[in-house]
């Protein structure tokens, strides 16, 4: 699975990378600098921010209408815990 997170690109680049997987805590110490900000406090936000993910998709998948409620639905809510905790470890590096 950390292969395959390693592949993904993101929407958008984070430092110099789309690959996600390949930004460090340098890459998010340089956006911290950049954005006038430290990075503890970037990353901890970023983290909160990953932490937070699998549980408003979950509720947002449970509040759709029956009809919505599909099985690729429920392979995003599925597999959303474990990108997540991908970029919480990404984060950490």
């Amino acid at each position: 699975m950390d292969a395959a997170f390693r592949k993904t690109n993101l929407s958008m680049r984070i430092a110099a990378d789309y690959p996600a997987g390949q930004q460090s805590w340098f890459e998010w110490g340089a956006i911290a600098r950049e954005a006038g900000l430290s990075r503890v406090l970037v990353t901890d936000w970023a983290s909160a921010v990953a932490d937070s993910v699998p549980q408003l998709s979950t509720a947002a998948a449970s509040a759709l209408p029956a009809h919505l409620q599909t099985d690729i639905v429920a392979r995003f809510v599925e597999r959303v815990p474990i990108r997540a905790a991908q970029v919480v470890a990404a984060i950490a590096r």
